[in-house]
């Protein structure tokens, strides 16, 4: 593989590339749109508590997005490659390199794949997060096979992600390195109308194999537990008794993937703090329904509303207190904003 050093030699020249300069064609599949939207829904003094933000947005930017009456979503947009190559975790193309993630991340390196036209599903934080492999990644796998066999850059999928790829007819083996003569390179991170097209069709894929009644009566509160990144509930235990007291029912994240489909779909209401844990109820979620979001204050994100927006699902959230490497949260207040989104969604 030499295009790795010829992009070197090219950058000395040229500067480092960018898929808009390196494509020979941008093609625009969903233009700038401009939506309103619900407020969210949550108690007086609740932004009072943030202190903090992830390190991807200023906090300022997530407090106006949570709180933002209309948004301006992005275009999207399909960037042509010329004589791509894929190789340690990135592509090339002249003096573009496209990072998915880091060299050997993979695992061993597999023979060279040869591909005439393909569009690329992986993305670099796809590949780090399940829930964005599952909210970003399987979405914009769907817009890469209207270009040929879709390119996914190999990774190991736990059995939740086998599962879903199943369901969604989605073919996650990957490649190690590839060769693509025409590769199509996608600006995909917008809600738009297009974004929920294509969550209306991994919805209706799920619907085919977990089929329903179409009632939705379930107030369910999901329990992330120790996955991921440690996010604990100091007082979870005493939470979740007057959860169940007032009907709700608990959904472990680590229970067998038909058991959190079924139950999901069964929801009208959702609760759980902020996560991947959370993403589950993506493809399981549509009008009538609402989420509410327990929030650290100090990793304060507005991440699920935009989802949430686009689909139709009313949102809440709660901002609790952090309390050493645990954080707090009040079931008082939990169950006041669940009371404040079901009577929006009735």
């Amino acid at each position: 593989m030499t295009a790795p050093y010829r992009r070197l030699a090219l950058r000395i020249f040229q500067g480092p590339g960018s898929a808009h300069a390196s494509a020979v064609h941008r093609e625009t599949l969903c233009p700038e749109e401009k939506a309103e939207t619900w407020p969210s829904i949550f108690l007086p003094g609740q932004l009072d508590r943030v202190t903090a933000t992830s390190e991807h947005l200023p906090l300022s930017a997530e407090i106006e997005s949570i709180v933002a009456r209309e948004y301006t979503h992005a275009p999207t947009y399909a960037y042509h490659i010329s004589d791509a190559v894929l190789y340690r975790g990135s592509i090339y193309a002249g003096n573009l390199r496209y990072f998915i993630t880091e060299p050997g991340r993979f695992g061993r390196m597999s023979d060279v794949e040869y591909f005439s036209q393909a569009g690329l599903a992986s993305t670099a934080v796809g590949y780090r997060y399940f829930g964005h492999w599952l909210r970003d990644d399987c979405i914009q796998y769907v817009a890469a096979s209207n270009y040929g066999p879709p390119l996914c850059v190999r990774l190991d999928l736990s059995p939740h992600m086998e599962q879903y790829a199943s369901c969604f007819a989605q073919d996650w083996s990957g490649a190690s390195q590839a060769i693509v003569d025409h590769l199509v390179l996608f600006q995909d991170h917008a809600q738009n109308s297009l974004k929920r097209f294509r969550y209306e069709q991994l919805s209706s894929r799920i619907a085919q194999v977990f089929p329903n009644n179409g009632v939705r009566n379930k107030l369910v509160y999901v329990r992330r537990g120790e996955a991921g990144q440690a996010r604990l509930i100091e007082n979870e235990d005493a939470l979740v008794e007057a959860l169940v007291q007032q009907g709700f029912e608990v959904l472990d994240v680590a229970s067998d993937f038909s058991t959190i489909i079924r139950v999901l779909r069964a929801a009208k209401l959702v609760v759980s703090i902020e996560g991947s844990n959370i993403n589950h109820f993506n493809f399981c979620a549509g009008p009538g329904c609402a989420l509410i979001v327990l929030e650290p204050p100090d990793r304060f994100i507005a991440f699920h509303r935009h989802w949430a927006e686009c689909v139709g699902v009313r949102f809440g959230f709660v901002v609790g207190t952090k309390r050493g490497e645990q954080y707090a949260f009040s079931a008082a207040e939990i169950l006041k904003t669940a009371d404040m989104a079901l009577n929006e969604i009735r």
